[in-house]
């Protein structure tokens, strides 16, 4: 896109990467930018370019007790964007399953519909998981320890039987 600034009906341009290109790599050594091709060159105007918003995201890490300010685009995991930032934050499966990426949203709201390792219950309680969650406006977090958030998830469902010696364990 060019960097100038546009006025009004100004064309900015877009340039396909390599991968988009229609012609293989081992037919046309020149670098896309360099294309004299014009199906490379996409022209659009200023009004057709949809900038995401940002928002600041503070996250607390209970467990090291620092705490890291990101800059998120709306459209962007918060984890992803985190790990781009340099920030190292826990997660393991990275689609939203497990919970040790779990925080507890303190202020701000959060968008996260691929989250199944939380109950509904849990999401409205203010926990989130950071791998598929969003950010709607700043928000202010703070990370949660794995097994506390899986106890409150899935503890009701564990220990609710005697344990017999021998197989198959029977329920009374």
């Amino acid at each position: 896109m060019g960097n100038r600034a546009g006025g009004q009906g100004e064309k900015y341009f877009f340039f396909l990467t390599d991968a988009q290109c229609p012609m293989p790599n081992a037919l046309c050594p020149m670098p896309y930018a360099l294309c004299p091709m014009p199906y490379y060159q996409l022209p659009i105007t200023q009004s057709q370019i949809k900038m995401s918003r940002t928002y600041t995201i503070k996250v607390r890490d209970r467990a090291s007790g620092k705490e890291y300010t990101l800059e998120v685009p709306e459209d962007r995991y918060i984890l992803h964007s985190g790990e781009k930032q340099g920030v190292e934050l826990p997660f393991l499966c990275r689609n939203g399953a497990c919970t040790t990426c779990a925080v507890r949203v303190l202020s701000g709201e959060i968008y996260q519909p691929e989250a199944i390792g939380l109950s509904p219950e849990l999401q409205r309680q203010g926990y989130a998981l950071l791998c598929v969650s969003y950010a709607r406006s700043d928000l202010y977090v703070e990370t949660q320890d794995e097994d506390e958030v899986y106890e409150l998830q899935f503890g009701r469902y564990f220990a609710r039987g005697k344990v017999k010696a021998g197989l198959p364990l029977d329920e009374d």
